[in-house]
């Protein structure tokens, strides 16, 4: 039956003698030795109904197909048992090789699954199954993916810019070099403007927490998440926010300004991400996108007296 609509080797495999608290001890049973044995015993049993109704598909290979194949192999059933051995215990191997190689090539972080790049020179027998076991441990109704789907998401591994509708309320899309399959989630609302005092600390909901501490000149953390600007150069208040349309900088160390998007594109910062990256502004002018780049204006030199040192914790 599996055979006639089409699927794949597990499909072609037959239940398990054992699945955790289901066991079936009458698979190598026939219906006539069911049949005899409970007559051997004056002990009655139902019969279902859909048995005889051939308009159902399983019920008509029953009663067209098999007896022509038994009467094309009178040990049509010893070779089919000994097939579905075969292909069961190949089966299990491969799911074992493709368990291996999730760990080596997948990763599910914040709700989302994460396939690299290497993973596209895998044979496809085993990208697809490694695909189709990380997609169904990391979403449990990703088991209404089709073939056309799964094909699609193993193209989509080694495709620059691949983005797919999934069932399920499913996404797949590549983003710098990674293939992330996630749910679909609304847009991602930008941080409101909120005054930074100094000393301070700002609760930015989603974006996480951003604080500022006086420091003295030669306070510099090299921490990524962390930067030591000139006080002195602060004209105003800083104020905390999101990315704005237009914004331009100049980046620590260049000449010139930059696109703000150029500067984050850069630095690989996913574009449904970006409302979530605190921008620190003194007026009208960007002091750090947190976790990026800093600007040059507010750099700490020898004639910094006073130094402010900022940290954003991003949520986890």
């Amino acid at each position: 039956m599996r055979l006639a609509q089409g699927t794949g080797l597990s499909g072609l495999v037959s239940p398990p003698y054992r699945r955790g608290r289901v066991v079936r001890p009458l698979l190598d049973c026939s219906r006539a030795h069911v049949v005899a044995y409970l007559t051997g015993l004056g002990q009655p049993w139902r019969e279902d109904a859909t048995n005889l109704d051939t308009t159902r598909l399983r019920a008509r290979i029953r009663a067209d197909v098999v007896p022509m194949l038994r009467d094309m192999n009178p040990r049509f059933d010893e070779a089919l048992a000994r097939t579905f051995a075969v292909l069961g215990g190949e089966d299990d191997l491969l799911d074992d090789m493709a368990t291996a190689l999730q760990a080596d090539h997948t990763v599910v972080r914040d709700g989302e699954l994460r396939v690299d790049r290497a993973a596209a020179a895998l044979p496809r027998p085993l990208l697809r199954r490694m695909l189709r076991g990380a997609l169904f441990a990391a979403f449990p109704e990703a088991s209404r993916l089709d073939f056309e789907h799964l094909e699609a998401v193993c193209d989509g591994v080694a495709r620059e810019g691949f983005s797919r509708d999934l069932p399920g309320g499913l996404r797949a899309f590549d983003e710098y070099g990674t293939l992330i399959i996630s749910r679909e989630a609304g847009t991602v609302a930008p941080l409101a403007p909120s005054l930074l005092t100094v000393p301070g600390m700002l609760d930015l909901g989603d974006a996480g927490s951003l604080t500022a501490e006086p420091a003295g000149p030669d306070g510099i953390d090299s921490d990524p998440l962390s930067a030591l600007i000139d006080g002195d150069a602060v004209r105003g208040g800083l104020v905390v926010d999101s990315v704005r349309p237009g914004d331009r900088m100049r980046p620590l160390g260049m000449e010139g300004s930059r696109k703000l998007q150029d500067v984050l594109t850069d630095a690989k910062v996913p574009a449904r991400q970006r409302p979530l990256v605190p921008v620190v502004r003194d007026g009208e002018r960007i002091v750090w996108v947190a976790g990026v780049r800093m600007s040059e204006e507010y750099r700490v030199g020898p004639g910094t007296r006073r130094a402010i040192h900022l940290h954003w914790t991003p949520r986890s």
